[in-house]
């Protein structure tokens, strides 16, 4: 037992939570970080071995892996007075058994909280982890319905795809699976099991498999089958029951082969409802063969038919009227304002060819709706790549971090030489389906397929495609089947852009499919864009100006093709050639006036090229294209940060958070914006809304940042530590870490080694772009922090006579110059960084220039360069 108001660590007792097998809970107070959170401690004498402890550490570990909203998160594994403890979020809220025990929960209510643990549950298995012990008390239910995962108690991490853990019985019995409860080999299915058991408790109010002692419940287990949830529950849909049924096979095999197979079908079974309180019954095909809704929609309709003969008559006079008709067949109004996200489409198969089209159809579809914004004001598409990169994978989640109203969801199946691809479109407020598009179509047609596709979407959001972008949407196309697969399969491939083995591929793709059509200019586009980013990842100048070959290509096919022009954007920019970057950016918005990104593209070249009254209209107009867009916001804040004009910065990520108030790039730039603020208590709230969201690399290395700055540095290590783990490819947090660990004495090796990691990676931005001033200021700085002096003095003349009044350039001169003993160049540095709108207080959050700002010259200097200041 531990008293109230015991300090641990950095933790203080408040109170205890409860005791469980593996140990005692209590609520505590991190008063570092001033957030409450949940402490398990291993019970004294509970276990007699250090292999049980060790389990103990395993869970911590295998837990702290996991990034879900709907997995408790853990934060760290300590000891205290020879006790393991583990610190976790303190999930406030009730658990799902003391909710079942107030009877059978409401079918819609149940399935909702089905569907949320089945994705924390997808999220554990893509990770290698089973929970071991999924149970209705291991599910925390907050006020609001979220639910989260709790105690990963016995859970290991598998050691490879074919890997399963066997030896001792772990679980409770009633929800065990038959393979455990014998202490057989489990994996992820044992899993499925106890969730199927869970849907089965909630509309039941009773478990599945009963009996008098553990024994007499594990019999059951093995040798019986449940009482059909039917004839518990009569107003349950068969289709729930199918569900339940398939997770509580006896035989491994013959269950879900996923979680992620689980929620599909319980997304599917919600889709069908109609409203928040009945759900279709007495369907007897199931799930993966059944009619569309608009079939169905069209039955009721001629039903209704007669009855409202007349009312349609008058109904052109009378919209009213006409929307009653329309709720009364069941056809739901889309809003007039659409915020649209497309999530991934679910692979049926399963095999790596479906997925890639699921991947290309996801990028293509989602290309291609985003050109219809020019003509429809009050519609925008989320990128596709920046719903990739959040992890947004329901439409719930897609309104919290993206501010969509509207999602598209669709699964896609390939059998043979067909594709069929289901569509659903729902409302991400109510979360209902509001509209059902299938379509099916052989290989054969695949071009057509995909026009199809796009027909089908723009009809389920009431829209219509202009004849203009009809034209300009088929520029640079082809018609031959073989050719338009492997360029769907190619964007597949390029989704995953940051993946050298997935950008390899994707250049395959792209050049069968130019190969088999050489006229195809979009496969010649595609090509381009995956050779470019090969190279930011390789840093080889050949594919760079194999990339701009492949553009060109394009371009003779096609040459008013604003994706080419986009893209040559971002390539002229990447090598640093601002003039030229400007040109293709202005020639894609010729095409495309509406395209909000080549206008953001735009600004950021003007920028660059320090014509910040330009950029600065372009800002705001890339804006007023998308108002109801984040992305604007946030590339205007960043403008507004490198300009200094901070409380501004603010004001535009403030905005992008009322948009979006999960996302996680505002959360991490307003840290930034407060750090420099020195309003340290919001940096610290931004910080921990940023993680709570997922743990992230931006968020740890900004709160690193913070901690080195204050004077913390063994906490600006374990951050920075951590943000490297998530993101091994960024020379800041590698250089950062390098400094942290310098300032802690006994790791000078451990801080060379950081630097030259540091220096690898600058290095290669370098010769993507050797006409980037800042990133050669950085690359000497790392040069001098690993005793290479005389390097680093090269690349700092190469960034002074690159950027000469850069401010980023001249404080890193005169860090350089004082670190290297240069005492009067550092201080000729200094009074130019001033004299640039650079502050004293900039200059003072580094430790290492102290000792020049203490020097009677720098005061000197100083007011010269900044005359009527207080600088004494």
């Amino acid at each position: 037992m531990h008293p109230l108001g015991e300090s641990i660590s950095h933790y203080a007792i408040l109170e205890r939570l409860g005791e469980g097998g593996m140990g005692v809970v209590y609520k505590a107070e991190d008063t570092k970080l001033k957030r409450t959170v949940a402490l398990k401690f291993l019970r004294s004498g509970a276990f007699g071995s250090d292999a049980e402890r060790a389990r103990f550490v395993r869970e911590a570990q295998a837990a702290a892996a996991l990034d879900h909203p709907h997995i408790c998160p853990v934060y760290e594994i300590d000891e205290h007075e020879g006790q393991a403890f583990i610190a976790m979020a303190f999930c406030p809220g009730r658990t799902l058994r003391d909710r079942v025990r107030e009877g059978p929960l409401p079918v819609r209510e149940a399935l909702d909280i089905a569907a949320q643990i089945a994705e924390g549950l997808d999220e554990a298995h893509s990770k290698g982890i089973i929970h071991r012990d999924i149970k209705s008390a291991n599910i925390i239910l907050s006020d609001k319905g979220q639910v989260r995962i709790m105690d990963f108690g016995i859970a290991r991490l598998v050691q490879g795809p074919e890997t399963t853990w066997s030896g001792t019985v772990s679980g409770t019995a009633a929800y065990m699976a038959p393979e455990q409860a014998i202490g057989g080999p489990v994996d992820a299915h044992a899993d499925l099991w106890a969730l199927g058991v869970i849907i089965y408790e909630m509309l039941a109010g009773e478990l599945p498999f009963k009996g008098g002692t553990d024994a007499g419940v594990v019999h059951s287990v093995l040798y019986e089958r449940p009482r059909p949830l039917r004839e518990v529950r009569p107003d349950c849909p068969s289709a729930v029951g199918d569900v339940v049924g398939r997770c509580l096979r006896k035989k491994v095999e013959e269950r879900y082969g996923s979680a992620k197979s689980v929620l599909a079908d319980l997304h599917d079974v919600m889709a069908r409802s109609r409203s928040t309180s009945e759900l279709p019954t007495g369907e007897t095909q199931g799930l993966t063969r059944r009619r569309s809704p608009r079939t169905r929609r069209r039955q009721r309709v001629m039903a209704v038919l007669g009855a409202v003969a007349l009312a349609v008559a008058a109904d052109f006079a009378v919209p009213g009227l006409r929307r009653g008709i329309a709720a009364l067949v069941g056809y739901r109004p889309v809003p007039a304002e659409k915020h649209l996200l497309v999530l991934p489409f679910r692979n049926v198969v399963g095999e790596k060819a479906g997925q890639d089209l699921c991947d290309g159809f996801l990028e293509v579809l989602t290309s291609e709706l985003t050109r219809l914004e020019r003509f429809q004001k009050a519609f925008w598409v989320a990128p596709a790549n920046e719903v990739r990169k959040s992890g947004v994978a329901s439409a719930r989640e897609a309104r919290r971090s993206f501010g969509a109203n509207l999602v598209l969801a669709g699964s896609l199946q390939r059998v043979g030489g067909d594709v069929t691809l289901t569509m659903n479109l729902i409302d991400a407020g109510t979360l209902r389906q509001v509209r059902s598009e299938v379509i099916t179509g052989a290989i054969a047609s695949f071009a057509s397929f995909q026009g199809s596709l796009l027909q089908g979407a723009v009809g389920m959001l009431d829209m219509e495609i202009p004849p203009d972008l009809r034209r300009t949407l088929a520029e640079g196309g082809t018609s031959n089947a073989a050719a338009y697969e492997s360029y769907v399969m190619g964007y597949g491939r390029l989704e995953r852009y940051e993946n050298p083995e997935s950008l390899a591929a994707a250049i395959e793709l792209f050049q069968r499919a130019a190969a088999l059509d050489p006229g195809f200019a979009q496969a010649h586009a595609g090509l381009g864009e995956a050779r470019w980013r090969m190279s930011e990842l390789s840093s080889d100048p050949a594919l760079v100006e194999r990339a701009l070959d492949d553009c060109g290509r394009a371009l003779k096919i096609a040459p008013d093709l604003a994706s080419v022009h986009a893209t040559l954007g971002l390539i002229y920019a990447g090598k640093g050639l601002v003039a030229e970057a400007i040109r293709e950016f202005e020639k894609a918005l010729r095409s495309d006036p509406s395209d909000q990104d080549a206008t953001l593209g735009l600004a950021e070249a003007w920028e660059v090229s320090g014509k910040r009254e330009k950029a600065e209209d372009i800002y705001r107009s890339a804006i007023a294209l998308k108002p109801g867009r984040w992305t604007g916001y946030s590339r205007f804040g960043v403008f507004y940060v490198n300009t200094g004009r901070l409380a501004e910065a603010e004001a535009m990520f403030r905005k992008v958070l009322d948009l979006t108030p999960d996302n996680i790039r505002a959360l991490n730039n307003l840290m930034a914006v407060y750090w420099h603020m020195k309003r340290t208590d919001l940096a610290r709230g931004m910080f921990e809304r940023s993680i709570a969201v997922r743990p992230n690399a931006e968020a740890y290395s900004n709160w690193g940042t913070l901690e080195f700055f204050m004077g913390h540095y063994g906490e600006a290590v374990k951050m920075f530590e951590r943000s490297v783990r998530i993101d091994p490819g960024v020379s800041t947090i590698w250089g950062n870490l390098g400094d942290s660990y310098m300032a802690v004495p006994g790791n000078a090796d451990k801080a060379r080694q950081a630097y030259e990691k540091a220096i690898l990676l600058a290095g290669r931005e370098k010769e993507i772009n050797p006409r980037n001033a800042s990133v050669r200021a950085r690359l000497a700085t790392y040069l001098m922090r690993a005793g290479r002096g005389e390097e680093a003095l090269v690349e700092l003349d190469e960034a002074l006579r690159l950027a000469p009044a850069a401010t980023a350039v001249l404080i890193k001169s005169a860090l350089i110059y004082e670190k290297l003993g240069m005492r009067a160049k550092a201080l000729a540095a200094a009074t130019r960084f001033l004299g640039a709108g650079g502050t004293v207080a900039e200059l003072e959050v580094d430790p290492d220039l102290a000792r020049m700002i203490g020097d009677p010259e720098f005061r000197k200097l100083a007011r010269e360069a900044r005359p009527g200041s207080q600088i004494k």
